[in-house]
């Protein structure tokens, strides 16, 4: 799902709306063999994808919960 969604673009992505106080965040760490990780986060703010990969991950849970 990473490669599929593109995730490692997303890593330093650091975005978030300074003009909303009460809104939603996202945070995502991966540490993969070696020395590789992506890290991303952001208020109001989300990289390219993050809707799709979002839906995939919680489809994902859905099933380990049947």
């Amino acid at each position: 799902m990473l490669r599929e969604y593109e995730i490692g673009r997303w890593h330093g992505f650091q975005w978030s709306d300074s003009g909303v106080l009460d809104g939603d965040s996202f945070g995502l760490s991966v540490r993969m063999q070696g020395d590789t990780h992506i890290r991303a986060h952001g208020y109001m703010a989300w990289p390219r994808n993050y809707g799709d990969f979002s839906a995939a991950v919680e489809a994902q849970f859905e099933k380990l919960r049947e």
